[in-house]
């Protein structure tokens, strides 16, 4: 899955629009881009694991179940 995931964002480039004019591209090298349907996909990953690695640590402190 990991190897999926960077093989879609490898040599990734972005340009923005400066005063009208569109920039020199870009290397997008960390994240995700704007508006990535990936980016929900991997939210959802990394929750899933979170919360399955919480329930099997059969912990009492339910300040760790708390959002902040």
């Amino acid at each position: 899955m990991e190897r999926l995931v960077k093989m879609t964002l490898e040599g990734a480039h972005g340009k923005v629009i400066v005063d009208g004019k569109l920039s020199d591209p870009f290397v997008i090298s960390r994240g995700v881009r704007q508006g990535d349907g990936l980016s929900v996909t991997l939210l959802n990953l990394v929750l899933h694991k979170a919360l399955k690695n919480l329930e099997q640590s059969n912990t009492t402190d339910t300040n760790l179940w708390t959002c902040r």
